[in-house]
């Protein structure tokens, strides 16, 4: 019983990493997305 309950806690502590990168690649990307908008408008403020 003991070795069943091992297994589902490695399992809960892989989906638990798998989470924790995809938070990580979601924030990295929304990021780059509001820091790219940023520096597009900024370039862009002179020329108007």
């Amino acid at each position: 019983m003991n070795k069943r309950f091992e297994q589902v806690d490695k399992r809960f502590d892989q989906l638990y990493t798998l989470l924790w990168i995809i938070a990580g690649i979601f924030t990295t990307l929304t990021s780059v997305v509001i820091g790219f908008a940023y520096w597009d408008r900024r370039i862009l403020q002179p020329l108007m």
